[in-house]
């Protein structure tokens, strides 16, 4: 009897310590949900949150797009007046041809020469780029979405001319941000092939070449002395309008010819460049 009793105790005692084990394993397992679950719902909120602001590669694909965009239609703007912006030929003898003001750059009766310099054609450039693109540099975009834009610098735009293309370095430092998280941003760049130093100063040889014989200037002895890339067309407009036509654009990126004009008073200019 004592023996049964002493047996029936320890299985008491077993059960009891059984039931403490599992009673731990499973708060264990409570805790253990709890915190995975709490970590996941953190996460995914952070992931939420982060997914609302844009990519690196999405703000600069924008802003390069758009630099690009204000590049190529300043070019085209700048070569057909003659390396001016019309606000700029409002002080400048010019004509009217085919609806753009296009600056005289030589006068053989009063000898008057009027030739932009490059780095005034830099600046006609920059301004009129910077005016492009004032929608992209306000950050409009950006500011309708909700993110918080905190600018560090003004936009400065440098414009640089190579050999076979024409180049624009945008340094503009900003942060976008929303929560936590934040983008920052420094420069962005773009360039078009546009060959316009070598173009530019063709056109001043063209000018100095003229000189010797205003009157009556044959264009057509001359031809290989401007064409550098051989794919260069010269006509003469209207009688008094010079075009220097690039048409490796046509084939590279752009489906047109890259024009830079300027025109002339009191000269007489025969034949043509015509490739």
């Amino acid at each position: 009897m004592m023996l049964k009793n002493k047996f029936n105790m320890n299985s008491k005692k077993s059960q009891l310590a059984i039931f403490i084990i599992l009673a731990f394993i499973i708060l264990f397992a409570v805790i253990f949900i709890a915190v995975f679950v709490a970590t996941t719902k953190s996460s995914t909120e952070g992931k939420a949150i982060y997914g609302s602001i844009p990519s690196t590669i999405q703000v600069k694909s924008y802003m390069d797009n758009c630099l690009k965009d204000s590049l190529i239609n300043s070019m085209w703007d700048i070569g057909l007046m003659g390396g001016y912006t019309a606000k700029n030929l409002t002080d400048i003898p010019s004509i009217e041809f085919q609806g753009k003001k296009v600056p005289i750059y030589f006068d053989s009766q009063s000898q008057l020469i009027i030739i932009p310099q490059l780095g005034d054609i830099k600046e006609n450039i920059k301004t009129e780029i910077l005016t492009l693109m004032s929608n992209c540099t306000d950050l409009t975009l950006f500011k309708s979405q909700g993110l918080i834009i905190k600018r560090k610098s003004e936009p400065n735009l440098t414009i640089i001319f190579n050999e076979a293309d024409v180049k624009a370095v945008l340094d503009y430092n900003f942060i976008i941000s929303s929560g936590n998280f934040y983008r920052e941003f420094t420069f962005f760049s773009t360039s078009v092939p546009i060959s316009f130093k070598r173009i530019f100063q063709n056109a001043d040889l063209f000018i100095t070449s003229l000189k010797t014989n205003p009157q009556l200037y044959n264009l057509t002895k001359d031809c290989q002395k401007f064409d550098f890339n051989k794919q260069i067309n010269i006509y003469y407009k209207n009688g008094n309008v010079v075009q220097f036509v690039d048409f490796s654009t046509f084939n590279n990126q752009f489906q047109k010819s890259y024009i830079f004009q300027f025109a002339l008073q009191n000269s007489n200019i025969v034949g043509e460049c015509n490739g």
